[in-house]
């Protein structure tokens, strides 16, 4: 089942020393970072640097959780639809203040942060890689980005004023970074709810908030481990959740299956770590499975569709037999269309 949805983030930098044991959380116009070189967030929690994932030779900018262990979850991808073919890619400011990565076999750019210091106040650029696992420009500016994991305090949701994005897509494959088949984001028409897409059509929806959870998932309500929390006005909705210990960390991944993975870190220096694997949708949970006017049951892992009261289904025998999405429709209107159709034959 689609579980627990959260929230996303902005992302990263680095400052470029020749001294690369230093610990470093942000740098400025005219430094750079080189295949090799990682910027570390002061806490020590989050990396930035460049990465192969899998059995790909490719090349990619990423932001890293890194745990007690020293071991490293991918958290998001800067260039991952443009994959480097070797080590020479080289992040830093351009003279208008914007952030790219550019390959240094071609001197193109691969990706860019679209923000420069035309849209902020000065031409010395700084961006900064929090412990949260955000990245800010000049304390102010966000990136525009989508991901595919979503750890504890990081949002999901839409800027209404910027048009800063937040959302979460899966990957191709465990060797490809490029975006999935699958992503969750917010759908800001009506009352905002988060939704999960295949492609461009709406797969599952987990409803709209409710105070305390999404009605969708009733069971995500709150305890002394998680707060989770919904904002929304005129400028900006976005949904968040927080572990309220501080011994333990969590992270949820979709896979490029469309289910979902999660992570969690706890004990002294969180170094126990617990992996569980959803098992994906139930059909109840996929949008409109049972068709218009009719309600899904989950009966011993079976879904059962019934009309809603004053509805029939007005093909019986396809209903019958569990061909659920077939029309159903009013009482009334049935028979008007049934002795209609009468006259006609």
């Amino acid at each position: 089942m689609v579980s627990n949805i959260k929230m996303l983030l902005t992302f990263f930098f680095l400052m470029f020393f020749v001294t690369p044991s230093t610990s470093i959380d942000s740098f400025g116009m005219n430094q750079s970072i080189r295949d090799g070189e990682t910027l570390v967030s002061a806490g020590g929690s989050f990396v930035l640097g460049f990465f192969s994932p899998g059995t790909s030779t490719n090349r990619y900018l990423g932001v890293f959780y890194k745990d007690a262990s020293g071991n490293q979850t991918v958290m998001w991808v800067a260039n991952r639809e443009k994959p480097l073919q070797n080590k020479s890619g080289i992040l830093k400011f351009n003279e208008n203040g914007t952030l790219q990565l550019f390959s240094g076999t071609t001197n193109t750019s691969v990706w860019s942060s679209n923000i420069s210091t035309k849209d902020l106040n000065s031409n010395s650029s700084t961006a900064q890689l929090l412990d949260s696992g955000n990245l800010i420009q000049d304390s102010v500016a966000e990136f525009r980005f989508s991901r595919r994991r979503i750890d504890a305090g990081m949002k999901i949701g839409l800027n209404l004023v910027t048009g800063l994005d937040r959302y979460l897509s899966t990957w191709k494959s465990a060797d490809d970074p490029a975006r999935g088949d699958y992503s969750i984001k917010f759908d800001p028409r009506g009352y905002p709810q988060i939704i999960e897409m295949k492609g461009v059509v709406l797969n599952a929806r987990e409803g709209s908030w409710n105070g305390l959870y999404f009605t969708g998932y009733p069971y995500l309500v709150q305890n002394n481990m998680f707060r989770r929390d919904f904002f929304f006005n005129g400028e900006e909705m976005y949904y968040k959740s927080e572990i309220l210990d501080g011994s333990s960390y969590r992270i949820n991944r979709m896979m490029p299956s469309g289910i979902w993975q999660t992570t969690t870190w706890t004990g002294q220096g969180r170094g126990q770590v617990k992996t569980t694997t959803s098992g994906g949708l139930e059909d109840c949970d996929n949008f409109a499975f049972c068709g218009s006017n009719s309600v899904c049951n989950m009966v011993d892992n079976d879904a059962a569709c019934e009309c809603l009261k004053g509805y029939v289904p007005k093909f019986p025998e396809q209903w019958n037999v569990s061909h659920w999405s077939t029309v159903v429709l009013e009482r009334l209107r049935l028979s008007v269309i049934l002795q209609t159709d009468s006259r006609n034959t």
